[in-house]
């Protein structure tokens, strides 16, 4: 797991939200959502851990962000074990991720 898989996957969900949007009329950000919440770095918890850690060390901001989130909507209280919270705060760090692109899609479509 590396900084560019990353991108490049963000990259790829975000153009196929926007063509989902387009076809069937569905929010864009609930697209984000559940491709976030279904996603396998999402769903795997030993590549939860995995986008975690990379985060961790390559962005901190981001993974901070993420972890941030995940403390805003309960943090440790809806969980019963670590491994459940990397999982909560990967899909954060997806969720966001795709978001962030999907905004930039829209500055670049606007201007």
């Amino acid at each position: 797991m590396n900084y560019a898989k990353f991108i490049k996957e963000v990259e790829s969900i975000t153009r196929d939200i926007v063509a989902e949007s387009k076809e069937y009329g569905t929010e864009v950000d609930e697209l984000a959502w559940q491709y976030a919440d279904g996603h396998q770095w999402v769903i795997y918890t030993g590549m939860s851990w995995d986008l975690c850690d990379m985060m961790r060390r390559c962005h901190s901001d981001l993974f901070n962000q993420a972890e941030g989130d995940f403390e805003d909507l309960g943090g440790m209280k809806h969980c019963d074990n670590v491994d459940r919270a990397m999982t909560l705060i990967a899909f954060h760090l997806m969720y966001n991720g795709i978001r962030d692109a999907l905004a930039e899609l829209e500055e670049e479509v606007a201007a």
